[in-house]
């Protein structure tokens, strides 16, 4: 199952919906924000020279064909976006968390595997090390203490912090 089918189940009483997405960087992201409201994101097709134009086919064609570069140096990055939407103590609550980790100058194009391999690895030494809550066949989040798997993360390169920080 994906974590977001099964995290909920670890986080507490009241928890009924997880959502996971990748994201980018900010100056792409304020892009497709744009995009979107504009209404070129979604199965909205235009008229241009008297033909059908599917704006998110148009969108695709044009960017990876002039505009590949388009936010960045050539910067990799795989990042990651978390909020959480609920109650608490009586009232709405909003927690937002993104992922960073070193620039293409440190990790060149590995972000993706060391994004996921470290975690992997950091893991699979808590195991080794006894340091687990819980034991059997469980997702990451219901066996290990967060604040020092976030630690060992940090150490590594990979921080976790609120969204803007």
């Amino acid at each position: 199952m994906a974590d977001e089918q099964i995290i909920h189940r670890f986080i507490g009483k009241g928890v009924r919906v997880v959502d996971m997405r990748g994201t980018w960087g900010l100056g792409i992201m304020r892009a497709l924000r744009l995009f979107a409201d504009l209404g070129l994101t979604g199965a909205l097709e235009t008229q241009f020279n008297d033909q059908s134009i599917p704006t998110k086919q148009f969108l695709r064609a044009h960017i990876l064909e002039h505009a590949a570069d388009f936010g960045g140096d050539g910067e990799w990055a795989f990042l990651l976006n978390v909020q959480v939407l609920g109650q608490s103590n009586g009232g709405l609550r909003e927690l937002e968390y993104t992922t960073r980790h070193p620039p293409h100058a440190e990790w060149g194009t590995a972000a993706t595997a060391k994004m996921t391999g470290i975690p992997a690895s950091i893991a699979a030494q808590k195991l080794a090390r006894k340091e687990v809550s819980r034991k059997g066949v469980l997702s990451p989040e219901a066996c290990f203490e967060p604040k020092s798997f976030f630690a060992e993360l940090a150490e590594r390169g990979i921080i976790i912090a609120p969204a803007g920080a």
